[in-house]
């Protein structure tokens, strides 16, 4: 059984050197970004309000 955790990423986003990156996901866990020369930084949101134990849950 594969788990889908990436399903609770509600945004993601990619930048080098202050440019956006375009990424695209590829399947349950896999993402692309275009190649860049710069370090790549990866920046997403998680919904985390879940009190499963098979999910996220995160408060103060």
């Amino acid at each position: 059984m594969i788990r889908d955790f990436a399903k609770n990423i509600i945004s993601i986003k990619a930048k080098s050197h202050h440019q956006q990156v375009p990424i695209k996901k590829l399947d349950k866990n896999h993402w692309i970004a275009y190649p860049c020369e710069n370090v790549l930084s990866i920046e997403y949101e998680i919904y985390a309000f879940d009190l499963s134990v098979r999910s996220a849950y995160l408060d103060n």
